[in-house]
């Protein structure tokens, strides 16, 4: 009878408070961990220690690159982009890949083999690649030096 009569008397205080604040914050708390283990993060390189490693030598073909004359140029026509290859490719032996990188996204990623032909030009097709910005990174071997160079691309289809 006693304890019936002491339940009746018991009221909300701030040790109640506290508690039940505390329980809010540990269920909100577990909830922001669940969901963040929910998130997909992809990396930017899927194998970023040994490109890291390398770094030096990426260092030296930018600067054979920046070493040449003129650069290799990409214009915009339209509905292609022409890679247009400097007087200084003419007649050698040239080996290479032109990567378009989406930053966003690497399902619009294309890479694409360097054709350095007697015309010194190359046609990317716009079609081929999602709206937005991209990363052309030109990465191509000459007389037996390693050369790199990277443009900016923003791709729209009008």
């Amino acid at each position: 009878m006693i304890f019936a009569e002491k339940q009746k008397d018991m009221k909300f205080n701030w040790g109640h408070g506290i508690a039940i604040f505390l329980a809010i914050f540990v269920l909100s708390m577990v909830f922001v961990v669940y969901k963040s283990f929910q998130q997909d993060n992809p990396l930017v390189e899927q194998e970023y220690y040994p490109k890291g490693l390398e770094y030096q030598k990426q260092i030296q073909r930018i600067a054979n690159a920046n070493a040449l004359p003129e650069k290799i140029k990409i214009t915009d026509s339209g509905s292609k982009f022409d890679i247009l290859y400097p007087e200084t490719f003419m007649g050698k032996k040239v080996s290479g890949t032109i990567y378009f990188y989406r930053p966003s996204d690497d399902s619009g990623d294309i890479n694409e083999i360097m054709k350095c032909d007697s015309s010194l030009s190359q046609t990317i097709e716009k079609a081929r690649l999602m709206e937005g910005k991209y990363i052309v990174k030109l990465n191509w071997k000459m007389e037996g030096k390693e050369y790199y160079q990277e443009e900016v691309l923003r791709v729209t289809h009008k």
